[in-house]
C-alpha cells in the first residue's frame, strides 16, 4: 500500500527535525509562523484539497511525524484519517480536541490555563476581577472557562474586536473599569490588541499603586506595564511573539523526542516516536511566571500541577524572586477598591518654620473623619480615599519657600487639594502649583482674605467663605448691627496681596465713616512691638478720635491690640471683630505682659466666622465629632471640603465619565449642589466663593484656671434671610454697659487706667473722720457728766407753734437724711427718681454736681457754714440784744433766732456731709498724696493750689461747726419763745455723735464695701433707736413715738437695702421695703393716736399770718394779738428772760 503512494517505507535516522515532518497549514494559520517553515514540507489545506490522491502528489517521502498547523477544527478529520491510515503520529497546534491515541496537543487546554490563572488569583485571594478577552476563539474560550471556576465570586468580561480604535478603547476602559474602581485586571489576548488595550489602560490612568495586571497572552508586545505579570507554557517564556510561541512548542516536542529516544535503537520508527509522544503528553502542567520589571521580564517563579493524596487535582506555585507590581508595591490585596488621594494642608509649620499653629491642623480632623466615613461605609463604591499631607505654610506666601516645599510633591497631590484655611497658605499653595503645571481643584476651607475671588483668573479655585466683597459687607453688617457708624481703619500695603484698599473701599462704600484721618491710617504691615515707639504718636491720635469701633488689616493685629493699650486704651473703649482662629493666635504662646494687655481688649470683643453643625446631618456629625474631639471649631468647614469633592465623584462616576479629569472634576464641584453640615453649599457662577454663607458670631473669653480661651454664641448671621441676625445668646459688654461708638471727652488730665486707690490720700480722710468724731465724742461725754437724763414732760394743753411744727418736721427729714447716708437707694432711685435725696437737703448729692459746678455749690455751703458760724456766735453772745438797734434795722434779729437754730438742727447732717466731700482724695495717679485727685472733679489733684488752700479752710470751719452746732443744739431748744417741745440735751449729744459716725461710715467706708457699710449703719441706728426706747429724752410721747418711728423705718430701710443690693430684683427690693416702711406707719400712726394730745392747732390758724409774726421785720404793721393769729403763747417755765 505504501509504495502504491511512492513512499519510501524506512529512513535510517537517529534524530527528528521539522524538516523530517508534514505540516499542514490553512488560511488560520498565523502568517508570521509560516515564515519558519520549509515550504516542501508544507500542505496547505483548503475545501479542495482534502483528499487522499491530492496529498500524495506532494509527498516523496514517509514523514515521521505530521504537524497540525491549520488552527482549525475543519481539518481535524481529514488530518485523522491520514494518520491513522499510514499510522503516522501527529502533533497540533490546535487547542481543546477530543481525545486520540495517534495525536498529540503541543499547547496545554483552555482548562488548564485557565486553571492557571484561577490559581494564581487564589494565591493573592483576588475573587473580584474584570476579564479582558481579544473576542478571538481561544481567548474567549479561556475566558468562559475562567468564569465558570468557582474562585471568581465577581467578574465582568470584555470584548477587545480587531476593529475596534484607539478611542473606543479607551472609553471602554474608562467606563468599564476606571469608573466602576476595578483594580484587578486579566488580560486574556493573543492578538495585537494587547498593545492597544494598554494603551488604553494608561490613557486612564489606571496604572498606579493597587493595580494587580495579570496577562495570558501567546505574545509578549515590546513596550510592556511596569509590574505586570504573565504566564507562559513552561519552555515558551522566550517566545517574543505569536510566531515564536507555536514554533517554540513545535521545537520543543522535536526536542524532546530526540532527548528521549532511547541510545539502543538504531532508528526512529513511527512506534517509538509515538511511545516517547505519549510520555511527552503525560508530563505535568508547567507555567512559567514572569514579571515585567524596570523594563525587564523575568521569571519569577512557577505554577504546576499536583496530584494530592486525596486524588483531587492542584496547582502549586513556587515564587523565586520578589514580584513588583504596579506602583512599585511588592504586595496586593483583595482590596478590590481603586485608591483616590486627596492632598491635605494639614500642616501645623509656618514658612520657614516661623511659628507652629498646631490649633489650624487640628481642625483638619473634621477631613479625616470624613474620609474615614466614607471608606468605612463604602460611599463611594469601588474607591477609598487616602490623604497626602503637605505643610508649606499658612498665613504668609513667600513663592520660594513654597517653590521648594512642593518640589518634590507636587506630583504625589492625587485628584483633588484640601488647601489652607487663610489667604496666604491658600495663595500659596496655587499658584506654587500652578507653576508647576499642575491641573486639580483645589477647595479651601475657608479661604478669607486671599484676593483670590476671580473665577475667570482661578478656575480650580474653591472657598467656603463668600466673596471678599460680600465678606466684608458682612462683617460691617455686625458693626452697624451693633449701632457704629464710625470706625478706626489701620490697614498695612503688603506684596502678597493687599488687603487695606478693599476694606477701605468697603467701609466707605457702605456708608461708614472712618474716624481717623488718612495720614494715621497705614503701619508697616511687618510693624511689631519693638516698632512702638517710632509709631507711639499714630497710636496716640487713634485714641484722639474717641472711636471705640477698629477695623486692624495688618501682619500682626495682635501687636497693634498691644500698642492701643500702651497709649491708653481699655476695656470698654475697644470693639473689634476677629475671626475664631486669629483670636486663638492671639492667645497662643504669649507671655506677661502681653497676654494681659491682649486680654484687657480683646476678652468681651466679637469673632466671626463661618456658621456650622447646620440641619439633620451637621447635628448628627457633631455628635459624633464631639465624642471623638475635645474642641471640634472648623472642623465642619474640613468635613464639608471632603463631602464636596466626594459628591462630585459620584456624579461623574454615575455618568461614566473620568473622575480623574480635573477639568470635569472642577465643573461637577461648581454646579453641584448639596447638603453639608455647614447648609447649603453651592458655589457663585462669578468667583471661587460660595454664593451665600451663613456666620456665626461669638464673644472670646478667657478661663483663669485652664489658661484656655472660649468663645460663647450670641447670634447667627444670614445677610440673605428674612430675619438678617437671629439672636441665640445674652450679649455681655466690657464694662457692663454698652460701648457707645464714640466716648465722651474724658475731663481728666490722665487715662482712666491710671488710677488706683490712694492710700495716704484716704489716710487724710481718715484722720478728719477721726477728729470729727473725737469732737463730737468729748461734747458727748462732757454733757452726758454735766447734764441729766431726765425730762419734764408737758402736761397742759398748748395750741402748736410754728417752731413746734418746725420740731416736727425734723423726724420725717431725719429719715431720709439717714438713708441717704446708708447704701444706695437703688428701690427709691426706681420709684421716686432720687427725689429722697432732695428731701434729705443734700442738694450736692441730688444734682451730682461735679467739676466747675460743684465748686460753686462748695463755695456756697463754705458761705452758708461760715455765716451760720458768725450768726450762732451772735446768737449765743446775745449781741443782738446788746445791740438791739443795729440788728432790728437790718433785719437780723427775727433771722437769728429762727433760721440759725433751724440750719444748725435740721442742716445739721446734711451741711457736714457736703462739705466733708472736699476731703474724698481717694484715688491717684500714683501714690504720691499730692497725685490724688478729687472725686468730684478730676482736674483739680488735692493737698496743693486752690485745694490746699480750701481743705485749710474747710478744716477750721468743719470742726468749728460740728462744735458750735453740737453744743448749740440744746441751747436753741431752751432759746426759742414760741416752742413747746423738748429734747433731752445728753440725747441731742448722743444723736449728734450718731449723725456724725453715719457721715464718716458713708465717706470712708461706702466706697470700700456697701454691705459692710450698710450692717455698719444698721448697728448706729439701731443703737441710738434703743436709747431712744430706754431713755424716752422727749418731753412729749408723740414727740418720741415720730422719732421712734423715723429710726425704725430707717433700720428697715437700711436694712433692705443691704440685703437686697446684690440678690434680688428692684421689684422685690420696692415691695418688701415699702411692705415694711407702711406697716411701720401704720403701727406708729396707731400708737401717736393713742398717746395724749397736748398740743393742738385750732380751726383758722393762718400760716401766712403766722409766717409773718415768725420772720418779718414789721410785724408790728400787722394784726399782733395772740387772740388774731389763734397763738398762745408758752408756758412761762419754758420762757428764758432777756436778760
Amino acid at each position: 500500500m505504501v509504495l502504491v503512494f511512492g513512499f519510501i517505507l524506512l529512513t535510517l535516522v537517529r534524530s527528528i527535525s521539522i524538516t523530517d515532518c508534514l505540516i499542514f497549514l490553512s488560511s488560520e494559520t498565523p502568517p508570521s509562523l509560516i515564515s519558519y517553515f520549509n515550504i516542501q514540507n508544507t500542505i496547505f489545506l483548503d475545501s479542495n484539497s482534502i483528499n487522499i490522491e491530492y496529498i500524495n502528489t506532494f509527498i516523496t517521502i514517509k514523514p515521521l511525524i505530521v504537524i497540525d498547523a491549520t488552527f482549525s477544527y475543519t481539518f481535524i478529520p481529514f488530518i485523522n484519517f491520514f494518520t491513522e491510515l499510514y499510522e503516522i503520529t501527529y502533533i497540533t497546534l490546535t487547542r481543546d480536541l477530543s481525545f486520540n491515541s495517534n495525536r498529540i496537543s503541543l499547547h496545554r487546554s483552555y482548562l488548564s490555563e485557565a486553571s492557571v490563572l484561577e490559581a494564581l488569583l487564589t494565591n493573592y485571594n483576588l475573587t473580584n476581577v474584570i476579564i479582558i478577552t481579544s473576542g478571538e476563539l481561544e481567548d474567549t474560550k479561556i475566558a468562559e472557562e475562567l468564569k465558570k471556576l468557582k474562585a471568581l465570586k465577581n467578574h465582568n468580561l470584555i470584548n477587545f474586536y480587531n476593529e475596534i480604535s484607539e478611542s473606543k478603547a479607551s472609553e471602554i476602559v474608562k467606563k468599564n473599569i476606571k469608573v466602576k474602581g476595578l483594580t484587578k485586571i486579566v488580560i486574556i489576548d493573543r492578538t495585537e490588541n494587547i498593545e492597544l488595550i494598554q494603551k488604553a489602560l494608561e490613557t486612564q490612568k489606571i496604572i498606579k499603586e493597587g493595580l494587580f495586571l495579570l496577562y495570558s497572552s501567546q505574545s509578549i508586545p515590546q513596550d510592556f506595564i511596569e509590574g505586570s505579570i504573565f504566564i507562559k507554557e513552561f519552555g515558551l517564556e522566550n517566545a517574543e511573539s505569536l510566531a515564536e510561541y507555536h514554533y517554540f512548542a513545535i521545537e520543543n516536542c522535536l526536542n524532546y523526542i530526540n532527548n528521549n529516544f532511547p541510545k539502543s535503537a538504531e532508528i526512529l520508527d513511527s512506534n517509538g516516536i509515538k511511545e516517547i509522544l505519549y510520555k511527552y503528553s503525560q508530563r505535568n502542567i508547567t507555567y512559567s511566571l514572569l514579571n515585567f520589571y524596570k523594563g525587564k521580564l523575568s521569571n519569577v517563579g512557577n505554577i504546576s500541577k499536583i496530584e494530592n493524596i486525596e486524588g483531587d487535582d492542584g496547582f502549586t506555585i513556587k515564587i523565586d524572586d520578589i514580584i513588583y507590581f504596579p506602583g512599585n508595591a511588592t504586595e496586593i490585596y483583595d482590596k478590590s477598591e481603586v485608591k483616590l488621594i486627596f492632598s491635605i494642608a494639614n500642616g501645623e509649620n509656618e514658612i520657614y518654620h516661623l511659628y507652629k499653629a498646631p490649633q489650624i491642623a487640628y481642625t483638619y480632623k473634621g477631613a479625616e473623619y470624613a474620609i474615614s466615613q466614607i471608606n468605612d461605609k463604602k460611599l463611594i463604591p469601588g474607591f477609598y480615599i487616602e490623604t497626602f499631607p503637605t505643610d508649606c505654610g499658612m498665613f504668609i506666601y513667600d513663592p520660594f519657600w513654597y517653590k521648594n516645599c512642593f518640589s518634590s510633591i507636587y506630583d504625589k497631590l492625587g485628584i483633588a487639594y484640601i488647601s489652607s484655611f487663610f489667604g496666604g497658605g491658600l495663595k500659596g499653595n496655587y499658584l506654587t502649583l500652578k507653576d508647576y503645571g499642575i491641573n486639580l481643584p483645589q477647595i479651601s476651607p475657608l479661604g478669607a482674605l486671599s484676593g483670590l475671588d476671580n473665577k475667570t483668573e482661578f478656575p480650580e479655585l474653591f472657598k467656603f467663605e463668600e466673596s471678599l466683597d460680600n465678606f466684608i459687607y458682612s462683617w460691617l453688617l455686625v458693626f452697624q448691627s451693633f449701632g457704629f457708624k464710625e470706625i478706626v481703619v489701620i490697614g498695612s500695603f503688603r506684596e502678597d496681596f493687599d488687603l487695606y484698599p478693599y476694606f477701605l473701599e468697603g467701609i466707605k462704600r457702605n456708608g461708614f465713616k472712618i474716624a481717623n484721618s488718612e495720614e494715621y491710617r497705614i503701619i508697616p504691615a511687618n510693624y511689631t512691638r519693638d516698632n512702638f515707639n517710632e509709631y507711639k504718636d499714630l497710636f496716640i491720635k487713634l485714641k484722639e478720635t474717641h472711636c471705640n469701633a477698629f477695623f486692624i488689616t495688618c501682619l500682626y493685629p495682635e501687636m497693634v491690640i498691644e500698642a492701643l493699650y500702651d497709649v491708653g486704651l481699655r476695656k470698654g473703649d475697644f470693639f473689634f471683630i476677629s475671626t475664631v482662629d486669629t483670636a486663638y493666635q492671639y492667645f497662643s504662646n504669649v507671655e506677661e505682659p502681653y497676654l494681659s494687655k491682649r486680654k484687657e481688649l480683646l476678652i468681651g470683643s466679637l469673632s466671626i466666622t463661618l456658621y456650622e453643625w447646620i440641619g439633620e446631618l451637621g447635628y448628627e456629625i457633631r455628635e459624633d465629632l464631639s465624642k471623638k474631639y475635645q474642641n471640634i471649631n472648623n472642623m465642619c468647614l474640613t468635613y464639608d471640603t471632603v463631602l464636596v469633592i466626594k459628591e462630585a465623584i459620584l456624579y461623574l462616576l454615575a455618568k461614566g465619565e473620568d473622575y480623574e479629569d480635573p477639568l470635569k472634576l472642577i465643573h461637577t464641584m461648581r454646579n453641584n449642589k448639596i447638603i453639608g453640615c455647614i447648609g447649603s453649599i453651592y458655589f457663585s457662577k462669578e468667583t471661587t466663593g460660595r454664593t451665600s454663607a451663613q456666620y456665626l458670631l461669638s464673644q472670646i473669653f478667657y478661663d483663669e484656671k485652664s489658661k484656655n480661651l472660649y468663645f460663647t454664641d450670641i447670634a447667627h448671621l444670614d445677610r440673605f434671610s428674612d430675619q438678617i441676625i437671629t439672636i441665640i445668646g445674652d450679649f455681655q459688654w466690657a464694662g457692663g454697659s454698652k460701648i457707645p461708638n464714640i466716648r465722651p471727652k474724658n475731663p481728666c488730665s490722665f487715662d482712666s487706667f491710671m488710677v488706683s486707690s490712694s492710700t495716704k490720700g484716704r489716710i487724710v480722710l481718715y484722720c478728719i473722720c477721726g477728729f470729727c468724731f473725737l469732737i463730737t465724742l468729748i461734747i458727748f461725754v462732757f454733757t452726758l457728766l454735766k447734764g441729766s437724763l431726765k425730762v419734764d414732760l408737758l402736761t397742759q394743753e398748748s395750741f402748736m407753734t410754728f417752731d413746734d411744727m418746725v420740731y416736727f418736721a425734723y423726724f420725717p427729714l431725719q429719715f431720709f437724711q439717714i438713708l441717704v447716708l446708708g447704701p444706695d437707694q437703688k428701690a427709691y432711685k426706681y420709684l421716686l427718681k432720687n427725689f429722697q435725696i432732695l428731701l434729705s437737703l443734700n442738694y450736692e448729692l441730688f444734682f451730682n454736681v461735679e467739676y466747675e459746678v460743684f465748686w460753686k455749690v462748695f463755695i456756697f455751703n463754705f458761705i452758708l457754714a461760715t455765716i451760720w458760724i458768725l450768726f450762732s456766735i451772735i446768737y449765743i453772745l446775745k449781741l443782738d440784744y446788746r445791740y438791739n438797734n443795729f440788728f432790728s434795722f437790718l433785719g437780723f434779729n427775727r433771722i437769728l433766732r429762727n433760721i440759725i437754730p433751724i440750719i444748725g438742727h435740721i442742716g445739721y447732717l446734711p451741711l457736714i456731709s457736703m462739705l466733708m466731700s472736699i476731703y474724698l482724695c481717694l484715688d491717684g495717679i500714683d501714690d504720691n498724696l499730692q497725685s490724688s485727685f478729687m472725686i468730684q472733679d478730676c482736674t483739680t489733684f488735692c493737698y496743693k493750689g486752690k485745694h490746699l488752700s480750701f481743705i485749710i479752710f474747710t478744716t477750721i470751719l468743719l470742726f468749728s461747726f460740728i462744735t458750735i452746732s453740737t453744743l448749740s443744739r440744746s441751747y436753741w431748744e431752751k432759746s426759742s419763745a414760741f416752742l413747746n417741745l423738748r429734747t433731752n440735751p445728753v440725747y441731742l449729744s448722743a444723736l449728734s455723735l450718731a449723725q456724725i459716725v453715719l457721715v464718716i461710715l458713708n465717706k470712708a467706708l461706702k466706697t470700700y464695701n456697701q454691705i459692710y457699710h450698710g450692717i455698719a449703719c444698721s448697728v448706729v441706728v439701731l443703737l441710738i433707736l434703743i436709747f431712744t426706747l430706754i431713755y424716752r429724752p422727749y418731753n412729749y410721747q408723740r414727740a418720741l413715738v415720730s422719732q421712734i418711728i423715723s429710726l425704725t423705718a430707717t433700720l428697715w430701710g437700711i436694712g433692705t437695702s443691704t440685703f437686697f443690693l446684690n440678690y434680688s430684683t428692684i421689684k422685690n427690693w420696692l415691695i418688701v421695703e415699702a411692705t415694711g416702711i407702711l406697716g411701720i406707719v401704720v403701727v406708729g400712726v396707731y400708737f401717736i393716736n393713742r398717746c395724749p394730745k397736748l398740743l393742738k392747732t385750732e380751726s383758722g390758724v393762718s400760716i401766712a399770718k403766722l409766717f409773718l409774726f415768725q420772720f418779718t421785720k414789721d410785724y408790728h404793721e400787722h394784726p399782733r394779738t395772740f387772740a388774731d393769729i389763734n397763738i398762745y403763747s408758752v408756758p412761762q417755765a419754758y420762757a428764758i428772760d432777756k436778760e
